[in-house]
């Protein structure tokens, strides 16, 4: 979801480019727990792999989780890009056996833009887009970004924990890294709640 938009709220309250973006990830990845962990115990390859943007996020408001009352596009986007490495790391704490994933993809070549509901987001897309565009080089193939983060997802991530891999599938590590154990922890009672979810 790519929208010049302000804060818009779902019925439970949740912005939905938060939601999107993480609450709904969050409680996808919960009630799919059982069946990883049942296929991880019968010697399957169980992992979970949130596309978004690792590496590329923000310090967490402790005092504003979700964004009510700081509510920005810019805020979100960096909050939602840390509560995803956070989310991944509570999980792989949790399940020990599993492997969680965050990913950045970069530029990709796709019609977010083009599908976007603002108008000027749209009009933008189409001129970065166009063969006379010198940033239409810059962005990278569909096919191209898919076989790098399936590769990241095949080779780079070699056994279970939380993970962070970049455009070309490596393994980045903590670079722009902005968690810790508080920050993460609090995140957790804030998604549960949120969310509506039983732990």
């Amino acid at each position: 979801m790519l929208s010049l938009n302000g804060r818009d709220e779902t019925e439970e309250g949740i912005d939905k480019k938060m939601a999107l973006h993480y609450y709904a990830r969050w409680k996808f990845i919960h009630g799919l727990i059982p069946a990883l962990v049942k296929a991880k115990e019968a010697g399957e390859d169980a992992k979970v792999f949130s596309v978004l943007a690792a590496g590329k996020g923000g310090k967490v408001d402790l005092d504003d989780l979700g964004l009510k009352k700081t509510f920005s596009l810019s805020a979100a986007g960096l909050q939602v890009t840390t509560y995803n490495d956070l989310m991944m790391e509570e999980y792989a704490s949790r399940y020990p056996s599993l492997s969680f994933i965050h990913a950045y993809p970069g530029w990709v070549r796709t019609n977010i833009g083009s599908a976007s509901p603002s108008p000027i987001i749209r009009v933008a897309t189409k001129l970065a887009t166009s063969r006379l565009s010198p940033l239409s080089y810059l962005a990278t193939a569909q096919d191209d970004a898919g076989e790098y983060l399936l590769n990241g997802l095949l080779n780079t991530v070699s056994g279970p924990g939380a993970w962070r891999i970049g455009e070309h599938g490596d393994d980045i590590g903590k670079t722009g890294y902005f968690g810790d154990e508080e920050s993460r922890k609090k995140l957790w009672e804030h998604t549960v709640q949120a969310t509506g979810s039983n732990i």
